[in-house]
């Protein structure tokens, strides 16, 4: 078997073929459409279709002449509107290379937000950045689970708006799980002696600015490799320093202390 025999075989018989088993055949079906009829999600994550997103998709397709995998696209009644739930990097790649049609499945019936989700967990892993970004561009409507959506809302909590989140972290690109070490170290700089401390806020954005997160990990780790009787004098001199550098904006250099 050849590599574009595997790749129809894995098209035709991959893991997604498990969640239409249980559809109703009624809500969907497959058929040619125009690429310039389909739309793409306003939410999906514009991460996901970057040139390197798409360079080894974009090979494959090159090398079989045509796209093996169906896109999924709900149809938006009553204008002939197909919005893309799963194909983004097919789409694009089909536009790049001048398809004049694709092959797609078409869903009537259900949220384009829930297929957007169950089918991008199995094409291409969804990362805690990009929940994030689908979360804010579909009004809340992309709903992750777990640890994922506790970070996203604690990050709101922290910034205060979705404009904010917008501009540090996702015009950066940064995942909301810098959540972490920004309780990470406000719980480092917590001794009474510092009072007031820097707000969360001020924290994330120095981390993001200065691209602080590892230099901090590491700063904070030194207290954990400090003998148990100067431990607590260390971790009293550490955050001092730490305290210092973000009041006055400046990053961390190892050699100070």
């Amino acid at each position: 078997m050849n590599l574009r025999e595997i790749r129809l075989s894995n098209a035709k018989d991959g893991i997604v073929r498990h969640f239409f088993e249980s559809c109703d055949s009624k809500t969907q079906f497959s058929t040619m459409l125009p690429v310039s009829a389909l739309n793409p999600a306003g939410f999906n994550p514009a991460i996901r279709t970057t040139s390197t997103a798409l360079l080894q998709l974009k090979a494959n397709i090159q090398e079989d002449g045509e796209i093996l995998q169906e896109l999924h696209v709900m149809y938006k009644p009553p204008r002939l509107l197909y919005v893309i739930a799963d194909g983004h990097r097919r789409w694009e790649i089909a536009r790049q290379l001048g398809f004049d049609k694709v092959r797609c499945r078409v869903h009537t019936e259900g949220s384009l937000e829930e297929l957007w989700i169950r089918l991008n967990r199995y094409t291409r892993k969804i990362s805690a950045y990009e929940w994030m970004c689908a979360w804010i561009e579909s009004g809340k409507r992309v709903q992750p689970s777990g640890s994922i959506l506790t970070n996203i809302k604690l990050a709101l909590e922290i910034f205060g708006s979705e404009d904010a989140m917008r501009t540090w972290l996702i015009d950066t690109k940064t995942s909301p799980n810098i959540v972490n070490t920004i309780a990470e170290v406000h719980g480092a700089l917590d001794f009474e002696s510092l009072k007031p401390l820097p707000t969360k806020r001020k924290i994330g954005e120095w981390l993001i600015r200065l691209k602080q997160q590892d230099h901090v990990r590491t700063k904070i780790g030194e207290c954990e490799r400090t003998e148990k009787n100067k431990r607590a004098a260390k971790e009293l001199s550490v955050a001092k320093y730490i305290k210092r550098r973000i009041e006055n904006d400046l990053p961390i250099f190892d050699e100070e202390s």
